[in-house]
C-alpha cells in the first residue's frame, strides 16, 4: 500500500473513532469503498486515499483545508468534491457533490464505489429504508454523474444493484 494511501488510513481511523455505519464500526464503510476501487482495478493511489478520507469533513470537526494540507491539493479536492454541502434536505445537501463531481477527475470514480459499497451493505443487511433512498435518488445520481462509455463495468453493477 503507497504511503499517502496508509496515511490517510489512519488519519480516517483516528477521526472516525467510535463512530458507526449502521451496526458497524464506521471504517468498515471506508474500507469497503476502497475495497471497491480495488475490485474495479482502480489503483490511483489519491483516489485510494480520497476513499478513505470522502467523509472525513462531513462526518467530523476535520476541514478541507486541513486533508489539504496533510494529503495535498489533489486529495483535498477530491474529498471536497465528494463533501455533501449545506441543506436541510438530502436532495439539497446532494446539490453540491452532484454540481462539484464531474468537474473533478476521479471524483465519481469514488462516489459510485460509495454508492456500491452502500447498497451492497444494504442489501446484505436488508436494509429496505435506505435500499428505497438509494432507489429513489438513483435517476437524479445518475443525470448528474453518468457520462456515457466511463465507468462502465462499475454503473453496470450499481444498476444491478438498485434497479430492478
Amino acid at each position: 500500500m503507497s504511503d499517502i494511501v496508509e496515511r490517510a488510513k489512519q488519519f480516517a481511523l483516528e477521526h472516525h473513532k467510535g463512530q458507526v455505519h449502521g451496526p458497524r464500526p464506521f471504517w468498515h464503510h471506508l474500507r469497503d469503498v476502497v475495497n471497491v476501487l480495488k475490485e474495479f482495478g482502480i489503483k490511483d493511489a489519491d483516489l485510494l486515499a480520497a476513499a478513505w478520507l470522502h467523509d472525513v469533513v462531513e462526518d467530523t470537526s476535520v476541514t478541507v483545508t486541513e486533508v489539504k494540507t496533510e494529503f495535498g491539493d489533489r486529495v483535498g479536492v477530491l474529498v471536497d468534491a465528494l463533501t455533501d454541502g449545506p441543506g436541510r434536505t438530502r436532495v439539497e445537501k446532494k446539490a453540491k457533490p452532484y454540481r462539484m463531481l464531474p468537474t473533478i477527475p476521479g471524483a465519481t470514480t469514488v462516489k459510485v464505489a460509495d454508492r456500491i459499497a452502500n447498497a451492497r451493505f444494504s442489501h446484505k443487511q436488508s436494509a429496505q429504508r435506505y435500499l428505497k433512498c438509494y432507489r429513489t435518488e438513483y435517476p437524479g445520481f445518475l443525470k448528474a454523474l453518468r457520462v456515457k462509455g466511463e465507468l462502465k463495468e462499475m454503473w453496470r453493477h450499481l444498476d444491478s444493484l438498485l434497479t430492478d
